[in-house]
């Protein structure tokens, strides 16, 4: 079982420029992304997929348009995790806003 992250730790986590688009809502990580167009958004989640499916989660994804609103809720229902965290990065290489993973 993980180990919830307290809000400072959550809050020192968002703090990174890498997760600088990403708020907490809730108990919940949430991201919204603009892309060019539908048919890139649905290329942004072909991406994300894979990389969710590495750490056996699944974030809900609402398709709107080019818009995509990402939500990482905790896999038991309880709190913020490390892991949680790790999901939203992957989230973000993925849509290409991040280089490589560091």
């Amino acid at each position: 079982m993980s180990t919830y992250l307290d809000e400072k730790a959550i809050r020192t986590e968002l703090a990174d420029p890498r997760m600088r688009e990403w708020r907490q809502e809730g108990g919940s990580l949430v991201r919204e992304f603009e892309a060019m167009d539908f048919a890139t958004a649905v290329r942004v989640v072909d991406r994300v997929v894979p990389e969710t499916a590495r750490l056996h989660r699944q974030p809900e994804i609402d398709i709107r348009g080019p818009l995509l609103r990402f939500a990482v809720r905790p896999a038991d229902g309880g709190g913020l995790t490390a892991e949680d965290l790790e999901l939203g990065h992957r989230i973000e290489y993925a849509i290409g806003t991040r280089s490589g993973m560091e």
